[in-house]
């Protein structure tokens, strides 16, 4: 989503609204980590589908291991060997 005017000019035109303006503040400060935290999400939900898929069900023990994993980087590595992977054990392997 873009928008037709800058973070500082918002701030401008917010500034007689101080207590809009602290919680848009907010909302900007907790944006890279919304995104991120949807990011993590997104792979595990899609690790978990392809999982599935390839594996059948997880044990509650692998759910609970694969979802405690929150490193982008390494989800990513995840996605990307899935399909060459036999298990969910060897899923869990891949660092």
């Amino acid at each position: 989503m873009s928008f037709p005017f800058d973070a500082t000019t918002l701030k401008s035109i917010l500034s007689e609204w101080p207590e809009e303006l602290s919680k848009i503040d907010r909302q900007l400060a907790s944006a890279p980590d919304h995104a991120m935290a949807v990011c993590v999400m997104t792979a595990h939900r899609t690790l978990f589908t392809l999982g599935r898929q390839l594996f059948g069900e997880p044990s509650g023990r692998t759910e609970a291991a694969l979802l405690v994993i929150d490193d982008p980087d390494r989800l990513e590595r995840m996605l990307e060997s899935i399909l060459s992977i036999k298990s969910w054990k060897a899923l869990l392997t891949v660092k």
